[in-house]
């Protein structure tokens, strides 16, 4: 799958659980973009996400094409009207729901994703992703940072598994007759 099919699949299964709690679900194009929209209704849940990088899944083995796609899930109400903040993590804000509790719907959400994109006739053709690949990667659960500032929100990354161009094996040799340029 592409980085925009995976971009996709997250947003729709995220989309009804957003609705759910009254809030929504965007496709962040970068970091300010994101702030942007995070920060423009405040109150209801709104979660943005985020492509954060690309990594070979082995660096080892890099020319067998194997990606991992990491993306930042980043859960957020805007700014917390409570007159302590903390208090929004576990009891909530506005009616809603615990930031917390949110942050762990989100993730088991994320988690039970299952993305298949081998071909059914050749289910076993080398390069398509199949087994454990089709299962999202946790990496994990923080409060959302930018430049050292810690923001009135938190963000969940996963990675997702993909496959790019194998690399076919060289044609050139070097041997002792022939050596690379200095």
């Amino acid at each position: 799958m592409t980085v925009a099919q995976q971009t996709k699949a997250i947003v729709l299964a995220l989309r009804d659980w957003c609705r759910a709690n009254s809030g929504s679900v965007f496709v962040a194009t970068d970091l300010l973009h994101l702030l942007d929209q995070l920060r423009s209704k405040p109150g209801a849940p709104r979660l943005g996400i985020l492509f954060f990088e690309q990594q070979p899944r082995d660096p080892d083995r890099s020319e067998n094409g194997r990606l991992d796609n990491t993306f930042k899930i980043v859960i957020s109400r805007g700014r917390s009207l409570k007159l302590e903040p903390g208090q929004s993590l576990t009891e909530g804000s506005a009616g809603g729901k615990p930031m917390f509790d949110l942050v762990e719907e989100a993730r088991e959400i994320i988690l039970a994703l299952r993305l298949d994109d081998r071909d059914p006739e050749t289910p076993d053709t080398p390069g398509s992703i199949n087994g454990e690949d089709t299962i999202p990667v946790y990496k994990g659960a923080s409060l959302f940072e930018v430049q050292g500032m810690l923001l009135d929100a938190m963000e969940l990354r996963v990675s997702l598994a993909a496959q790019g161009t194998v690399q076919p094996p060289s044609t050139t040799y070097w041997g002792a007759e022939n050596t690379p340029p200095p």
